[in-house]
């Protein structure tokens, strides 16, 4: 941006600031090296690699996401190797947006992790990219970005849970609280509870990581319809 100065390590490149910068060089990784003259540094800029894909957590739909949807991010070496999962902050109640290690953020904003591994890392998008058109995405590993993409963002994207990670039968109780099944259909007329994320913006306003457990429970700002057989 033409202005002087040393900051930005260990955060996005573009944030970065740099003194009379006097050259730079690659690696065979393609992470590249500048003479901070200015500063007496050599600044490293790791490349992040591309991200592998990103689901709705529900549907396992690819495309848009929404604020407040829970999502799953696809790469290598985003996390542990064993799987982590989601923690509370007992001082806010809050989920937490670093989980061993791992930190995802959008347009910078960052995320509340449900789980985290090397291969796939489940977060909730945070409330805060709600009226953007797209949002950047960096994956934060031990203090290094290893992956970064784009997704569009659209008001909603609803997805439901089903009993087979995105196919087959959805995730539903009927009236009387028992699983749904085909042995164990609901009643026409019945009551039956489903289970979604991407609703988007909720009234009262969305809070990141927040746990509803007490009233007043978040309900959708847009119009909710559903469909059955049709």
């Amino acid at each position: 941006n033409g202005s002087q100065g040393f900051s930005g390590d260990g955060g996005p490149a573009t944030s970065a600031t740099l003194n009379d910068p006097n050259g730079v060089t690659v690696d065979a990784s393609g992470n590249f090296f500048i003479a901070d003259t200015g500063n007496n540094r050599i600044r490293e800029v790791l490349a992040a690699k591309a991200l592998g894909g990103i689901q709705n957590a529900a549907s396992y739909a690819t495309g848009a996401v929404s604020p407040g949807e829970m999502v799953v991010l696809y790469g290598a070496g985003m996390g542990p190797a064993a799987l982590a999962y989601l923690q509370v902050d007992r001082s806010t109640g809050l989920l937490e947006t670093t989980v061993a290690g791992t930190t995802v953020l959008f347009n910078g904003f960052p995320a509340p992790i449900v789980y985290t591994s090397a291969g796939q890392v489940a977060a909730v998008v945070p409330y805060e990219i709600a009226g953007a058109a797209t949002a950047q995405i960096l994956v934060n590993y031990q203090g290094k970005y290893v992956a970064a993409g784009t997704v569009t963002v659209t008001p909603s994207a609803p997805g439901i849970f089903t009993v087979n990670s995105g196919t087959g039968q959805a995730a539903a109780l009927n009236q009387d609280a028992s699983v749904n099944s085909a042995s164990n259909p609901a009643a026409a007329g019945s009551v039956i509870v489903l289970y979604l994320t991407g609703e988007g913006q909720t009234a009262p306003q969305g809070v990141d990581g927040k746990i509803a457990s007490a009233a007043p429970f978040p309900a959708p700002v847009l119009p909710v319809t559903v469909t059955i057989g049709g």
